[in-house]
């Protein structure tokens, strides 16, 4: 689908604040996605423009090494999860043009393509690789937290 350029813009800039916001209460969070799985499915829109969605990704994420240790969770889920949550529970903002096709090139960027960048010497930090925990997220309810936890 198409999607407006400024989505990555204002979404990047929301999640810096709710860093900087975290750093000023001095606690813990958990944060879906947070700023590589945004940097992966922005540059699968805009792949002309890898370089400065990578630099802006990883100066995130450095700063907030900085302040706190940051652990990666990667939750993995099929295309067919994704399109059936977004139909039943309506929590995202984003606007798919067509839920299938979308659905899998979300899928596949903030599955295989982040995996396969995680690998890649573009993710190493001054502190270190992140340490990445991998779940898969397609079951629901409390099976899926019975089962993760």
């Amino acid at each position: 689908g198409k999607y407006p350029t400024a989505w990555d813009d204002v979404l990047h800039q929301a999640e810096v604040a709710r860093d900087q916001e975290r750093m000023s209460t001095s606690t813990s969070r958990v944060v879906e996605t947070w700023h590589l799985g945004n940097f992966v499915w922005a540059i699968t829109r805009r792949p002309e423009q890898h370089g400065d969605l990578l630099k802006r990704a990883v100066d995130a994420i450095q700063q907030e090494q900085e302040a706190t240790i940051v652990l990666l969770v990667l939750l993995k889920i099929n295309p067919s999860t994704m399109v059936r949550r977004r139909a039943t529970f309506q929590t995202s903002a984003m606007a798919f043009q067509d839920e299938e096709v979308d659905a899998s090139k979300l899928a596949k960027a903030t599955g295989e393509k982040l995996d396969q960048m995680l690998g890649e010497h573009d993710f190493c930090f001054p502190h270190g690789k992140l340490p990445v925990l991998k779940l898969d997220n397609n079951q629901d309810g409390e099976e899926a937290l019975n089962d993760t936890v």
